[in-house]
């Protein structure tokens, strides 16, 4: 429901015009939301990346039992992740420099 909330409102500002009201937004406040965002991506991805089956909420939670549960990670499905990892973090350079 928030996606499609934000998604309207994107839609009407740009319909309307006003994206200058972005402007107003100072950077601290658009990092900080970028790197909130970028914590709760990762935290809730960690423990598919790594095969863990638990049930935690939160970023803290979810830290704190993949540590618990490391020793049961899924070797496939940590080699996959990392191929897949390494596949976009090789893709992200050659689109730098090129």
């Amino acid at each position: 429901m928030l996606t499609l909330l934000t998604g309207l409102i994107s839609f009407t500002l740009g319909i309307f015009k006003l994206g200058f009201i972005v402007n107003f937004i100072s950077k601290p406040v658009s990092s900080a939301f970028t790197t909130a965002a970028a914590l709760t991506i990762c935290s809730t991805q960690i423990k598919e990346a790594l095969g863990l089956t638990f049930s935690a909420q939160g970023f803290l939670n979810v830290l704190m039992e993949t540590v618990d549960h490391i020793l049961e990670t899924k070797m496939p499905d940590f080699l996959l992740s990392l191929a897949c990892v390494g596949v976009l973090v090789v893709l992200r350079v050659n689109s730098i420099s090129a």
